[in-house]
């Protein structure tokens, strides 16, 4: 678990033919289900914001100590048949209160999209931490070294070499945490940190207890999530599968069919998309010619994965992916204890290996992803159905599916994604001229978004926040209408939908662009969302994009200076 620090072993930021070792403050502090989103983004407060602030969390210390109280009370209950004396337990939940408050101050840090990394030996960060609590009255120990070995000890093929080979990957604006929790953690009592070490453990595990648990931890959780937690267990219960064995569900839906008619099928609509964005790309005029080259040479390299990855029709195959995992009928949490504790040390034992371009999402996910670090798109076999695919015409199909692939396209070449090279290595390989001209036609998108209000909340969209995403939602409408426009050329009209013969088809392709983000999102889930995710809400991504389509005001006859089809220069990148 990432308790205190947090660590992963993945692909090297600036040359991924290597796995290395990444710390920073923590991050999911346990694989398993929790009722508490973790999230560190700090956004500046207004007085008025300050005191509901002090209002919130009072409530949610309150909220907090009862969790505390009842778990401890519950399981003592179990272990020895005994309460705790109230003193106890009202001393316990302020220090475990007192903990949590406090790492969450410490982990606060505003993180940039700048993806920079100080790379250094485990010395090179013990010498930081032992200058930082001298300065502070502090005698320096032996930190870090030790937790790494202690932490790779009896990982298979793994013997570390922190004097040589073995670097420490940090995010540059954590480096910092590093000296402040060792700091911390010495003012801390033994007794005290053993107490919130137990704590921590058991509050991951709470959720896959009892329902009576379960709706205890969702009722006094409100004052942390703002969105209900609660569902129903027979949910949870297939969620959890899908999440623990997601490739064992898989495999029930996967087929050939699939891949003999529709995975084809997209593949050559990707492809449009492709041809459609290297015609786009040819004909700009912010961007210098050898810049363009090896942007063309990114798109050609952005390898698909489409579907679901082909051995998982061979059930042998199958089995042995699962080969060292023990299910039960019986044991619950058990199995899912066994998954992690398998999925850990096999992650860890990567080290050092060539991390391989291949699927990171399992086919049953609803979504799509494009992988910075691997310059490959990956399009699961479930959102690859109603109403985003299989939609029975063309129009439809490159409106809506379409959209989304242009989308993960453009996520390649957007703010965050433009800075990998085309083998997914994070480094400046845009010249400095097209960089800047590129920075700052994103600014148009930040001022055009943030004058975006969701009225049922009264909050504006975060434009910077919602940046990457935006620019994605653009382009990908861009080169999706591009790629079906080419599509007529080769193919004819298509006939018109029934029932909506007096819509064009350009027409059509825009309100099956629209139709994919058709939702009715409850006021607390929409605070939520604009607060804390990249994303805008349905309705902006909407509006926003076809604000900036000269095409989509064409077809609807938009009159100038309306809401659809504004008297100004648009945003356009791509």
């Amino acid at each position: 678990m990432d308790t205190l620090i947090g660590l992963l072993v993945d692909a090297d930021v600036y040359n991924r033919s290597n796995s290395v070792i990444y710390m920073g403050t923590p991050g999911t502090s346990c694989p398993l289900p929790s009722p508490f989103k973790n999230d560190n983004k700090s956004k500046p407060k207004k007085q008025n914001d300050k005191d509901e602030d002090e209002d919130s969390e009072t409530l949610k210390e309150k909220a907090y100590k009862r969790i505390v109280k009842k778990v401890v009370t519950v399981i003592s209950l179990n272990a020895s048949g005994k309460v705790p004396e109230d003193s106890l337990l009202n001393e316990a939940a302020s220090s475990i209160w007192n903990i949590t408050r406090d790492l969450k101050e410490l982990t606060d840090v505003n993180s940039t999209n700048d993806i920079q990394f100080y790379k250094m030996k485990v010395d090179g960060l013990q010498n930081i931490t032992d200058q930082f609590l001298i300065h502070n009255g502090e005698t320096p120990t032996l930190i870090w070294r030790r937790y790494l070995t202690t932490l790779f000890d009896g990982i298979a093929n793994i013997t570390l070499d922190l004097d040589n080979k073995d670097y420490i990957y940090i995010p540059v604006e954590e480096l910092a945490y590093f000296p402040e929790i060792a700091f911390y953690l010495l003012k801390v009592p033994d007794l005290v940190l053993e107490l919130y070490m137990w704590w921590v453990t058991v509050y991951a595990m709470i959720l896959s207890t009892t329902s009576e648990m379960t709706e205890f931890i969702a009722k006094e959780s409100v004052p942390f999530t703002q969105v209900s937690v609660y569902r129903t267990r027979s949910l949870d219960c297939a969620s959890l599968v899908i999440n623990f064995m997601g490739l064992a569900v898989s495999y029930g839906i996967a087929d050939k069919q699939f891949l003999n008619n529709t995975k084809p099928k997209v593949e050559h609509m990707l492809n449009d998309i492709k041809d459609a964005f290297v015609e786009r790309v040819d004909g700009l005029n912010w961007m210098d010619k050898e810049t363009k080259k090896v942007t063309l040479e990114k798109s050609k390299e952005m390898i698909s994965f489409i579907g679901f990855p082909e051995w998982l029709l061979d059930r042998v195959v199958l089995e042995d992916y699962y080969n060292n995992i023990t299910m039960q009928d019986d044991t619950f949490l058990e199995n899912m204890m066994g998954m992690i504790k398998t999925s850990t040390p096999t992650k860890l034992a990567t080290l050092r290996q060539e991390s391989e371009r291949t699927w990171r999402t399992d086919p049953t996910t609803v979504n799509a992803y494009n992988y910075f670090s691997d310059n490959s798109i990956t399009v699961p076999m479930a959102i690859l159905t109603h109403p985003f695919y299989n939609l029975g015409l063309e129009v439809l199909n490159y409106g809506a599916i379409g959209s989304v692939l242009g989308h993960e396209l453009t996520h390649g070449f957007d703010n965050i994604g433009r800075k990998f090279d085309k083998w997914g290595n994070y480094q400046q390989w845009w010249s400095n001229q097209t960089i800047e001209t590129f920075e700052n036609k994103t600014q148009c998108f930040v001022d055009q978004y943030e004058n975006f209000t969701v009225s049922s909340v009264e909050k504006h969209i975060d434009g910077k926040q919602t940046l990457a995403e935006n620019l994605a939602d653009n382009g990908g409408l861009h080169h999706a209408f591009l790629a079906y426009r080419n599509y007529v050329k080769k193919h004819g009209d298509e006939p018109k939908l029934p029932g909506f013969e007096s819509f064009s088809n350009t027409q059509m392709f825009f309100i099956a662009f629209g139709s994919i983000w058709c939702e009715t999102p409850n006021t607390a889930a929409l605070k939520y969302q604009i607060e804390h995710d990249e994303h805008c809400p349905s309705s902006v991504r909407v509006l926003g994009t076809l604000q900036n389509s000269h095409e989509f005001a064409e077809a609807f006859k938009c009159p100038v200076g309306s809401i659809m089809n504004p008297n100004k220069t648009r945003c356009r990148i791509w």
